[in-house]
């Protein structure tokens, strides 16, 4: 009986370890169960200026309905994707593969050597605006303030990264690791019947 329970419990934690997805890809967006946001794939907002998202973002845009993302909302993002927290400090942290190998198939490439490239809506001094770089391969997360980012200019390597509330969060709908342990709990509940 001691055998039975140990393995019931064993069962349930391996079905919830798996079956909690955080990301989840819807085309041209992707969705952040863990924070209930929405991200926009940022080929959708390269070739557009930081000053023309912010016109886009009003009613009757292109964008209208999303959100500009912050620092914060994007260290969010890389947490949930299994990041390490070191870019919240450092200019550069280099021990990201698991999160750049999730994230940058989902924001997608914006240049040509597979580096994502994204504006955040933090400003610094001049108009210059802030952003990340994600690299294929290296597991590298830069921040970036630089001559690249000019809020007037638009850039064919550049995206925006932009969020809304997820539209999937309207629907309460039981996790498939709350289904498993159900399951599970009826398995030994009907086994435990056998046996007597």
């Amino acid at each position: 009986m001691k055998f039975n329970a140990i393995a019931f419990t064993v069962l349930m934690v391996i079905f919830s370890s798996f079956a909690n997805a955080t990301l989840i890809d819807n085309t041209n967006y992707f969705t952040d169960t863990d924070s209930g946001h929405d991200w926009l794939k940022l080929s959708e907002t390269v070739n557009y200026s930081y000053n023309d998202i912010l016109i886009q973002l009003q009613a009757g845009g292109d964008f209208y309905g999303w959100e500009l993302a912050t620092f914060d909302n994007v260290f969010e993002l890389f947490d949930n994707a299994g990041g390490d927290s070191a870019y919240k400090t450092a200019t550069h942290s280099t021990s990201n593969n698991v999160m750049n190998a999730i994230l940058q198939p989902l924001f997608g490439y914006t240049n040509a050597v597979n580096q994502t490239w994204f504006h955040v809506k933090d400003f610094t001094p001049g108009g210059v605006t802030s952003g990340f770089i994600l690299y294929e391969g290296t597991g590298r997360v830069s921040k970036h303030k630089d001559g690249y980012s000019h809020a007037y200019m638009e850039y064919d390597f550049i995206g925006t990264a932009l969020r809304r509330i997820s539209t999937q969060q309207q629907v309460s709908i039981p996790e498939p690791s709350t289904i498993a342990i159900l399951v599970l709990g009826m398995i030994g509940l009907a086994s435990r019947r056998f046996i007597k």
